[in-house]
């Protein structure tokens, strides 16, 4: 949303200066038509991306990163969306209710993780296992589990492998919760120190 309202802002600024110039260059300064024209053009483009690198520098300011780790965090963050969409359709297929919530408890988890690293990338170095192997294991058995379970199979080595791999996931989603509470340390930290600064205070 963020990033949608910064193009919004960059265009519009962008559009209004060029059409300022083509009005002043045309009327005020007697410039040819075509002239003006691509006077106006030129300009709005050059403002435009004048803005979006004056954005880019203010987001890179705001995160205390600099333009290639921001760069890879993006890069990151958008192929761990695709995965988590992978976990979404292969969660979907399950049959059995016990093994939707656990799988479904991943996929939470996973989208926890995503959407707290978007809002605030500076946090991405906390949790870099959750982007390298967590996540993908989570989305390597998930689908390997939905494929197997659809069909239909009921003899014991594969009950006992479908067995194993909800055991997997399990751990894989204790360090999906670990991955979870890294993120919240901060937060969690500073809550702590306000919470004895008021008992100091007023107790």
């Amino acid at each position: 949303m963020k990033s949608f309202m910064r193009y919004i802002i960059r265009s519009c600024i962008s559009t209004l200066s060029g059409i300022f110039i083509w009005l002043l260059s045309f009327f005020s300064w007697n410039i040819p038509f075509s002239l003006t024209s691509v006077l106006a053009i030129s300009s709005s483009i050059a403002i435009y991306f004048i803005i979006k690198w004056m954005q880019t520098a203010n987001i890179h300011k705001q995160y205390g990163l600099d333009r290639k780790e921001y760069a890879y965090i993006r890069q990151q963050l958008k192929e761990s969306k695709q995965k988590i969409k992978k976990l979404n359709k292969s969660i979907f297929q399950l049959k059995s209710i016990s093994a939707f919530r656990q799988f479904y408890e991943t996929q939470k988890l996973s989208k926890q993780i995503f959407h707290t690293v978007k809002l605030k990338p500076q946090l991405f170095f906390s949790c870099e296992q959750f982007f390298y192997q967590h996540l993908d294991s989570a989305v390597e058995i998930t689908e390997k589990y939905a494929a197997l379970s659809a069909n239909g199979l009921n003899d014991p080595s594969f009950r006992k492998t479908m067995g194993e791999a909800k055991e997997a996931l399990s751990l894989i989603n204790q360090s999906l919760n670990d991955d979870l509470i890294k993120l919240h340390s901060g937060d969690l930290h500073d809550l702590q120190v306000e919470i004895e600064y008021v008992k100091q205070k007023h107790w």
